[in-house]
C-alpha cells in the first residue's frame, strides 16, 4: 500500500504566540505526505502575515485567508478544499509529536480503520493531565466506538486526537455559528465507521490558556451542548435502538456537568441562568437512574440539595487558606 496522504486541517485566528510552534510540530513531521491547510479566520495580530511566511517555506502549504466566521466556519473551508485519503485537525495553540503522522500511517497500513483514536495531554500553567489514554490498543466496531464515546471509556468528542478517513465526512459540516461543535458531530462521524482504533499512546498536546475559548467567561451559549446531548438521544433511538440508554447516560452527565458550571458562578452570574437551572434539575430527577459513577451521582445529590455550590465554595477558601 503506497503512503497515505494526510490533510492537516488548522483554523487560525489570533495565536500569534503559538501558531509557530504549532506549525513547526506539523512541518518537522517523521512522515512527510502531508496537505497542510491553513485557514486563516480573518486574524488582525498578525497571524495572517506568519502564514503566508511558511507557505513559501513549504510547497505542502495551502492558506485560505476569510472573514471571520468561527472555528467550526473554518474547519469547514478547510474540509472543502482537502485533498488527503483522511483527515486530522489540529487547534493552531496546540501542537503535536513528531513522530504522530508515522505512527498513524503505520497503523492504516495494518488495520485499514476509518477512525483512530489516540491519547490526549492537556497543559496547564502548572500541571498536565492525560485523557482518553486506553490501557491496550483494539479495533471496535460501529456501535462498541459509539458506546465508548457516549459513556467516555478512551473516548471523548474532541476531533483533534482522532484521525479520520475523508469518507467521514461525507454529507457533515462542523455548526456554524455554535461553540462546543465537536459534540454535534462527532457521534455521526462515528455512525459513518465500520471500525474505530484505539491505540495507547498520546500525541496531541493541548494548551489551556486564559484567553481561549474553552476559558472564556461562561455564557448562554455554553448551554448548547445541553441540546446536543438530547439530540444524540433522539438519534440513538432512530439509529441504534440498543445505545439509547448509553445516550440518555451522556445527557444526564452533561446535565450534571451544566449544572455544576452555573451553581460554581458568583451569586450576580448565576441570577442570569436561574430559570435554565431549574430546568435542568426538572431533568436530572427524569435521568438520574442513568447516572453510572459514584461521582456523578454525589453530584446529582449535591446539585438537588442545593449544596454543590456551598461545597465548592469551601473548597475555594480552603485552598485559599492552606496551599
Amino acid at each position: 500500500m503506497k503512503n497515505v496522504k494526510i490533510s492537516v486541517i488548522i483554523p487560525v485566528y489570533n495565536v500569534i504566540d503559538f501558531l509557530k510552534e504549532c506549525l513547526g510540530s506539523v512541518l518537522n513531521q517523521t512522515y512527510k505526505n502531508l496537505e497542510i491547510i491553513l485557514v486563516d479566520d480573518g486574524s488582525t495580530d498578525g497571524s495572517s502575515q506568519i502564514c503566508d511566511e511558511y507557505k513559501k517555506k513549504d510547497c505542502r502549504i495551502q492558506v485560505i485567508h476569510k472573514e471571520n466566521g468561527g472555528l467550526s466556519d473554518a474547519r469547514n473551508a478547510g474540509i472543502k478544499i482537502a485533498q488527503g485519503e483522511y483527515f486530522s485537525f489540529i487547534d493552531s495553540d496546540d501542537w503535536i509529536h513528531e513522530d504522530t503522522y508515522r505512527i498513524l500511517a503505520d497503523k492504516i497500513k495494518q488495520n485499514h480503520a476509518d477512525i483512530i483514536c489516540f491519547g490526549m495531554i492537556e497543559l496547564y500553567e502548572n500541571k498536565r493531565n492525560t485523557l482518553y489514554l486506553p490501557q491496550s490498543a483494539e479495533i471496535v466496531n460501529t456501535e462498541e466506538a459509539l458506546k465508548r464515546l457516549m459513556i467516555g471509556t478512551n473516548c471523548g468528542p474532541s476531533v483533534c486526537n482522532k484521525l479520520f478517513k475523508r469518507s467521514m465526512f461525507e454529507n457533515i459540516q462542523f455548526p456554524v455559528g455554535k461553540i462546543s461543535e465537536d459534540i454535534a458531530v462527532i457521534y455521526n462521524i462515528f455512525d459513518h465507521a465500520h471500525q474505530v482504533e484505539f491505540i495507547n499512546e498520546s500525541f496531541y498536546y493541548y494548551r489551556h490558556r486564559s484567553n481561549s475559548i474553552t476559558t472564556a467567561p461562561y455564557s448562554i451559549k455554553n448551554l448548547v451542548i445541553v441540546d446536543y446531548a438530547k439530540d444524540m438521544i433522539c438519534y440513538m433511538r432512530e439509529k441504534h435502538p440498543a445505545l439509547v440508554g448509553y445516550a440518555q447516560t451522556y445527557y444526564a452527565n452533561t446535565l450534571i456537568s451544566v449544572s455544576s458550571r452555573i451553581l460554581a458562578l458568583n451569586n450576580k452570574e448565576k441570577k442570569l441562568y436561574k430559570q435554565k437551572l431549574s430546568e435542568y434539575k426538572k431533568e436530572l430527577r427524569k435521568y438520574r437512574k442513568f447516572l453510572r459513577t459514584t461521582t456523578e451521582k454525589i453530584k446529582y445529590l449535591l446539585i438537588k440539595t442545593n449544596m454543590y455550590g456551598l461545597i465548592l465554595n469551601t473548597i475555594v477558601k480552603l485552598r485559599r487558606k492552606y496551599f
